[in-house]
This record gives C-alpha cells, sequence and structure tokens, in this order.
C-alpha cells in the first residue's frame, strides 16, 4: 500500500489542496489513483497535466486526505495480458464488444 502523494514538487500544498486547482491540474495523488486496482478507481483520472478533461468527461477523482492506495491490476486480467499482442489488443477488443452490446437492439420480439 501507498500513502498518496499531496503535491507535485515545487507547487505548495495550500495551492493545491483547493478543490478548484485540482480540477485544472492533475497531482501526484490524482495520478496515483489512476494506476489503483480497487473497482471505484477504475476508469478515472486519465489527464497527464490537466484535470479539467476528466471533470468536462465525468472521469475525474478527488482523491480523500490520507487515502490509501493498492497499485497494480488482478490476477484476472494479468491472465488477459500475458503476450505484447494482448497488451496492445486487448482495450480495443474489449471497447469494440462493449460498443457492439451497446448498439444491438434488445426487445421482446
Amino acid at each position: 500500500k501507498s500513502s498518496l502523494m499531496k503535491t507535485p514538487q515545487g507547487v505548495p500544498g495550500a495551492l493545491m489542496s483547493d478543490n478548484c486547482w485540482n480540477r485544472i491540474l492533475i497531482s501526484p495523488a490524482q495520478h496515483q489513483i489512476h494506476h489503483s486496482n480497487s473497482a471505484e478507481h477504475y476508469d478515472t483520472n486519465f489527464g497527464h497535466i490537466f484535470s479539467f478533461w476528466d471533470s468536462m468527461l465525468g472521469t475525474l477523482y478527488l482523491p480523500k486526505e490520507g487515502e490509501r492506495v493498492v497499485f497494480g491490476i488482478e490476477e484476472e486480467e494479468m491472465n488477459e495480458l500475458r503476450t505484447l499482442g494482448d497488451f496492445y489488443l486487448r482495450p480495443f477488443v474489449k471497447a469494440g464488444r462493449k460498443l457492439f452490446y451497446q448498439s444491438v437492439p434488445r426487445g421482446n420480439s
């Protein structure tokens, strides 16, 4: 487990503690959340410098004070990523399946 870092190097803590700034700039704590293996953190904090993209797209997660994070991926997901091809292609396959299954009409016919 890791304690979340609070501020980027060279940025005063008071500046980053204001939620207004955390909604504009990515802090190390926000970036660490992106690498968490906790389900509540999945698909969050994609920005590298700016967090306003995540804020606009609904993927921003602001870590709580003192929140602890376990990094990595689950064993089940590791089994899907055994080869370099799997590593690069699996996200596209998953996205394609989601799009296909969401677009297939389901009804009482």
